[in-house]
């Protein structure tokens, strides 16, 4: 199979998987590796999830009073401001001490676990992340606190 045709295959299941309504819930993806920021922005919004991308933990706190996310998606490491850093200068500003933060590491899941201190995320998602278990974590940590998530209209 080509590289096209697992795109479309990935954005056909995306459009199957996807049932829950999820645009009113805006999503930041933070990534220092702009291709996996941008695919899964693309792959969320084919879901039917408002995202957005940014490339550093400065960005992402650069966007925050803009943009408003409900949830982020951090990756862990990243250059001058790693995922710890940037998930504790979010913790830490007015307001936002309750924003959903997903830890992503190519570590196998147990970087984001092994901060000792406070709580920086609600989820380790260990790369390279299936799309169902992403929307699935957000869909956890969104009914966490209490968020309400709406099945979508099926246009199928």
């Amino acid at each position: 199979m080509s590289s096209c045709q697992d795109t479309l295959h990935v954005i056909a299941y995306a459009k199957i998987y996807c049932q829950m309504d999820m645009h009113s819930i805006p999503v930041l993806v933070v990534d220092d590796d702009v291709l996996v920021a941008d695919m899964l922005v693309d792959l969320l919004q084919v879901c039917g999830i408002t995202a957005m991308a940014v490339y550093s933990g400065n960005q992402a706190l650069g966007v925050l009073n803009t943009w408003q996310p409900k949830v982020i998606l951090l990756d862990i490491r990243m250059p001058i401001l790693d995922g710890y850093e940037t998930a504790k200068a979010i913790r830490s500003l007015p307001g936002w001490d309750n924003v959903a933060i997903l830890a992503l590491s190519g570590w196998h899941g147990s970087e984001g676990r092994a901060y000792a201190g406070p709580p920086l995320f609600d989820c380790c998602l260990t790369k390279p992340a299936k799309l169902e278990t992403i929307v699935e974590a957000l869909q956890s940590v969104l009914n966490e606190r209490g968020i309400a998530v709406s099945p979508a209209v099926s246009s199928y």
